[in-house]
Order: C-alpha cells, then structure tokens, then sequence
C-alpha cells in the first residue's frame, strides 16, 4: 500500500508502519479493515474509528486517530478544558455523537500500541470523566437489538492482550437512579460496565450472581468475569478481552468491537440456553 510521496511507509527496513498498527490492532482484540491509501478503519465499542498516517518527511511520520464516542458532544467549555489537558488530543463532534481526534508521532514499532492505550484512557475521560448526570444516562441507548435469531457467540481471537483498566473510583452520582436489585453491585462494577448493566435491565435480565468475581475450578482461580449468573458448571459469564472461558462457565469476551446491546444480547441468548437454575 502507498503513501502520497508513492512508497510505504516503513521503520527503518522492517515491516511497514501501516502493518504494525494493522497487527497491534488485532492484537488488542479489534477488527482492522484497510481502505484507500495508509489508512484503517476499525470499530471502538461499536463506534466508527479511522487511523491514517500522514508522512512528514523521510524521517517523521504522523498518525492521525479519529473515533467516534458513545455519547453526546460536550459543550464548548467542557471540550476546551478537555482540549487544554489531554495533550495531543482534540474533542469534536460527529453525526450528532462526541468525537476523539489524536495525532502523534510514530518513529518506533512500539508507539503503535502505545497510540491505542491513549486513545482507550482519553476516550474514558470523555464517556465517564466529568459527570454531572446519573451514571446509567451518560451513554446513549441505540435502538433494541432482537435476541432472535440469537445473537453470534462472542469469543477472543487468538493473541488477544487484555483492555487496558480504567481506575476504579466510587460512583460520583447518588445511587437513586440505579435499577432495584442493582444497588449493591453497582459500587463495585467499574463505570465502564454501567451501560451495559443498564442495556441487561431494559431487557430484563435478572440481576447477577455476583460482579468481578473469581472463576473457579476445584481450588484454583481460572479468572475473573465481569459478571456472573449461577454457578459452575452452569454459570454465566461475561469476561474481560484475552480472558479465556473455563470448562463448567459459559460465555465470552467483550471485545472493542462489540457494542453494549450486542453483549446483552449474548448475555440473554446464553441464560436462556441454561435455563432455571
């Protein structure tokens, strides 16, 4: 694939640039899709994202980073103080949803990846930073997806590295707007899993079992689950990217790509094939 100048665009005389974003991609656990010229296109949490490189000269190559975000755009303030602390960073808007735009410097292999956790920490400060609103309302719900026919099961590709963290932090908004049944997990989930408790709601999924919980086989910790319903060898689980699913658990990764509605589906979709506890 070629550049402007008419060459790819390569560190040194090992593999192209383009190829080592392409394979930190996948290893992250998205789905890269190559377009016209030094460009991919890939989804962030169901949201459409583009990277494109931009050769400064033979030496200096950008990475322009552009990702929609699953809410709505911040006011002119908030995006200017957003502007002002995130180096390399600037928050717009796109079809009506906050958008992330990223430009960095790429002159060594390593700073591929390093792209992608800034683009996973920055997108985290605008979707669960500064928050006036209950947690539950931040995201907006796209239209209900149908359970049926039932949903693909969600599963890691080979290699995948696990999401980075957001930090844990108490919930900043009073907990009466959580769902009953909700209140006493919800300080313990991490705010990024809000959305997705509140997706599980709305198709009335019953309350789990239990939230970042250990998932065991005989005396040894096999993992974590996001959440879990029922208990091994029939529970229910939804994991973290790169965690593999024990024997006597069934369930799957949640992977960038996937959006909220998507996992509840697969989340109900596995329930109903267990059955009553």
């Amino acid at each position: 694939m070629a550049s402007a100048a008419g060459q790819t665009l390569r560190y040194g005389e090992g593999m192209s640039i383009l190829d080592t974003l392409y394979a930190a991609l996948q290893q992250e656990g998205y789905l890269p899709r190559r377009t016209d010229g030094e460009m991919l296109s890939f989804k962030y949490y169901g949201q459409d994202c583009m990277l494109q490189l931009r050769p400064v000269d033979t030496q200096v190559t950008i990475a322009e980073l552009s990702c929609s975000l699953p809410r709505p755009p911040l006011g002119t303030e908030a995006a200017q103080t957003f502007n002002l602390t995130h180096p390399l960073a600037r928050l717009g808007e796109r079809d009506g949803q906050a958008a992330l735009f990223l430009a960095s410097l790429l002159d060594s292999p390593a700073q591929a990846r390093g792209l992608l956790k800034l683009m996973e920490r920055y997108a985290a400060d605008v979707v669960f930073g500064e928050r006036q609103v209950e947690p539950v309302a931040v995201v907006a719900v796209p239209p209900a997806v149908q359970a049926d026919p039932e949903p693909a099961e969600l599963s890691a590709p080979a290699g995948t590295l696990a999401a980075p963290q957001v930090p844990e932090r108490p919930p900043t908004a009073p907990l009466a707007g959580v769902p009953a049944g909700w209140q006493a997990f919800w300080p313990l989930m991490n705010e990024r899993y809000y959305p997705l408790a509140q997706e599980l709601v709305r198709l009335g999924v019953p309350v789990p079992t239990d939230v970042q919980v250990d998932m065991m086989q005989g005396q040894q910790v096999k993992g974590t689950a996001i959440m879990m319903w029922g208990e091994a060898p029939r529970a229910v689980v939804i994991c973290e990217p790169g965690q593999m699913i024990p024997e006597g658990y069934l369930g799957g990764t949640w992977l960038s790509h996937f959006t909220v509605q998507q996992v509840a589906a697969s989340i109900q979709h596995n329930l109903k094939r267990v059955g009553p506890s």
